[in-house]
């Protein structure tokens, strides 16, 4: 299986093919800044300069996904690329092709424990959520596990000003930090899963599959796409005052007045 990587440079569309799946990307900042594509085994290919380079993915911490299960996702705190998956699966890069494995104190005993999603303020403040609602700190030398208020998966999460929002199945949401957190009143149909959270301006936003939400006065209502609503949702990125939705057939950006459509298939 391959995966193409798009890359618009605000007038044009240019690609790139890995060989492998990709599942996640993320821009980071250290070493060096530039953006990072992760593959569901571990696989890494990033774009520095506008020419991409494959480096020495997670197996260089020692680590074998492909024997603990496949990455889901990959995401830059405090400009460190972090990337998470089944088993419980934390990895660190800390420098060019060097990876670190972090998760020796929440390895599971099954592999149907996964973590689907990371973010946090700081190197010694970090969390990451998934299967049953589980909630992690990462503490800059250890994990420790925290009182979870749901037992639904969750698949995003964000760090903003108000604490760590996450998102899930069932249109759960929940809000907390350190030790204290709360599922916040159903704000969408719990008929509809949270897949991706952003926040935006001030705002927090979030994705289903079929529709982007902000949330205001404690509800997430509908945001107006105009006379242009996309097909496909799922999915919302952040930076330099624009945020993208993106779909499997959709990419809207959006101003913080209007939106406008940059592809549709």
């Amino acid at each position: 299986m391959t995966t193409t990587l798009w890359r618009w440079d605000g007038s044009d569309w240019d690609s790139h093919t890995v060989t492998w799946p990709a599942v996640s990307g993320t821009v980071c900042s250290v070493p060096n800044s530039r953006y990072l594509a992760l593959g569901k085994w571990g696989e890494v290919e990033a774009d520095p300069t506008g020419t991409w380079t494959s480096e020495t993915g997670v197996s260089s911490s020692g680590e074998d996904p492909t024997k603990r299960g496949p990455l889901r996702y990959i995401r830059s705190v405090a400009g460190t690329a972090l990337a998470v998956g089944t088993e419980r699966q934390v990895y660190e890069r800390v420098a060019v092709s060097d990876w670190r494995c972090i998760d020796a104190d929440c390895q599971p005993s099954t592999s149907s424990d996964v973590f689907e999603c990371i973010d946090g303020y700081s190197s010694s403040e970090i969390y990451t959520s998934g299967t049953g609602g589980e909630l992690w700190k990462w503490n800059g030398a250890n994990f420790t596990q925290l009182t979870s208020p749901t037992t639904n998966h969750m698949n995003c999460m964000r760090a903003t000003p108000d604490g760590i929002y996450v998102g899930g199945n069932a249109g759960t949401l929940v809000l907390g930090r350190h030790s204290s957190w709360s599922v916040l009143p159903n704000v969408i149909p719990a008929t509809d899963d949270l897949w991706a959270l952003e926040w935006f301006e001030g705002d927090l936003y979030a994705a289903t599959v079929d529709d982007v939400y902000m949330l205001k006065d404690g509800v997430f209502e509908a945001v107006d796409f105009g006379n242009d609503h996309p097909a496909s949702c799922g999915w919302l990125s952040a930076a330099d005052g624009i945020m993208w939705s993106i779909g499997e057939k959709d990419v809207m950006e959006f101003d913080g007045n209007s939106w406008t459509r940059v592809v549709q298939i």
